[in-house]
Order: C-alpha cells, then sequence, then structure tokens
C-alpha cells in the first residue's frame, strides 16, 4: 500500500502563496514539498504539522492506494 497525495498537490501546486503559507506555518522546507510532488514518502509528524497548518485531518489531504 502506498500514499497519494493528489489531493494536497491541488492546493499547493497551482498556487504559490499557498505553497509558501504552508511552508511557513507547518515550518517544512521545499525538500518535503519537491517529496509530495513525486508521490515519495513523508512521515507522518510531517504530515500532522500540514494538517493543523491547514486545518484538516489526514483524510482530507492523503489517500491509501
Amino acid at each position: 500500500m502506498s500514499i497519494e497525495y493528489t489531493t494536497l498537490l491541488k492546493f499547493i501546486v497551482n498556487n504559490d502563496n499557498m505553497r509558501r503559507g504552508l511552508m511557513s506555518t507547518a515550518q517544512i522546507g521545499e525538500k518535503v514539498i519537491s517529496r509530495i510532488r513525486q508521490d515519495k514518502y513523508i512521515n507522518i509528524w510531517t504530515i500532522e504539522k500540514i494538517c493543523k497548518a491547514m486545518n484538516c485531518k489526514f483524510d482530507d489531504i492523503i489517500k491509501f492506494k
């Protein structure tokens, strides 16, 4: 089973302000954004920080395939 970040990508790929805001609020770097774009693994703690910053739940931004 793997994780897909397509829902999260809709928020950050086409909106540079959203991406920068998320990076600042969640305290994540460009490397994490790059891993999300490539559907590569990011740890659960990082996903939790993103969810807190976006005020959402895990299943709002990730899907299992």
